[in-house]
């Protein structure tokens, strides 16, 4: 009960859904990467034979039809034991990229799934303080007023550089980017009831890459499982599973044929798109963690009675912030109380409160 221990933090360790993000988006940045190396290789081994053979885009709609009449021959051409190492062949290796692939699932789920519930959390009322160390408590007293049993934590600074650092992904009241006011004269300024994501806003940006991430990985999940549901097929005697692929896939032939025989592919188009992409997302990474390199805030957990919260934090602060210039330096902080225990705890997924 009452204010903790103040604990002296870099930001990287309170903004925990913020770096823990990072590693999710560093995924699908080390795929891009692949993408352009894989593109590079191919342009480089298929436009000058492209070129030296210089073939025409083609009218291929006949071979569906031709096709489809020569389908129900197509096992008789091909000897059953050669088709058995085929299928295991390529059966481990889309089982190495299947496995890759779920496991990156697993981890930009998990992932999600905290983040969803950290910034859904609702009913964080938040003050924003600047002023001289030794007036934050009885500011706080006089914000806060009465209420009952509350759940919240206290954060404060005296390098507006890192205060600076903290805002650009969570809100403290200060605009990201702005320079140091005069904190020679205490304000305190409610920032209302929030939830999560109204208080972690360096969220929005990785939260909107993970997701697409994650469905595009669920795709790819679905495409492999195919495929490997169709090498096991080719060991079927009869071939049956064989038959009905090659079937289904008739109507969209002439699209598939074509993207192997026209040549038309520029790759440099892609690589390009490819690059955009994977600046963007680097671009995001460096953010992310310049906003995290941050350090030397004070932290403090509470538990108790919000109108004792400001009186806990006079008694804390009469000397100062710990390690600080003293009581009357110049500081920012933010103040965060609960009532709901379980909304804290959901809050505590992505920032630290305890």
């Amino acid at each position: 009960m009452g204010l903790g221990p103040p604990l002296t933090l870099p930001v990287s360790a309170l903004n925990i859904g913020v770096a823990a993000s990072i590693p999710g988006i560093q995924l699908k940045t080390a795929e891009l990467a692949l993408n352009i190396t894989n593109l590079g290789i191919a342009s480089t081994e298929l436009l000058p034979k492209a070129a030296l053979m210089n073939v025409p885009p083609l009218d291929v709609g006949f071979l569906g039809p031709a096709l489809a009449v020569h389908l129900a021959a197509l096992p008789s051409l091909i000897f059953p034991d050669d088709l058995i190492v085929l299928g295991a062949d390529i059966g481990a290796e889309i089982l190495v990229k299947l496995g890759l692939v779920s496991a990156s699932i697993k981890i930009v789920g998990d992932l999600l799934i905290s983040l969803k519930f950290g910034l859904s959390a609702g009913g964080l009322k938040t003050w924003a303080y600047s002023g001289p160390a030794s007036r934050l408590g009885p500011m706080v007293t006089g914000a806060v007023g009465g209420g009952g049993y509350v759940q919240g934590f206290v954060l404060a600074c005296e390098s507006f550089d890192s205060w600076g650092k903290l805002s650009l992904t969570f809100n403290t009241g200060t605009k990201p980017g702005a320079t140091e006011p005069d904190r020679s004269s205490p304000r305190i300024l409610s920032l209302g009831s929030l939830d999560g994501g109204s208080l972690v806003t360096g969220l929005q940006q990785p939260l909107a890459v993970l997701n697409a991430y994650l469905l595009k990985l669920k795709g790819q999940q679905s495409i492999l499982e195919y495929q490997l549901g169709f090498t096991a097929g080719l060991n079927l005697p009869n071939l049956s599973r064989l038959k009905g692929t090659l079937t289904a896939i008739i109507p969209r032939i002439d699209v598939i044929l074509k993207r192997f025989l026209s040549f038309s592919w520029d790759p440099t188009v892609d690589i390009r798109g490819v690059n955009a992409q994977l600046d963007f997302l680097l671009g995001l990474i460096g953010d992310l963690q310049l906003s995290l390199s941050g350090g030397g805030l004070t932290f403090w957990s509470y538990a108790g009675a919000a109108n004792e919260t400001g009186a806990a934090l006079t008694s804390a602060t009469a000397n100062g912030l710990p390690g600080a210039s003293g009581p009357d330096a110049g500081i920012n902080a933010v103040v965060v109380l609960c009532s709901s225990p379980s909304a804290m705890a959901d809050f505590g997924l992505i920032f630290k409160v305890a």
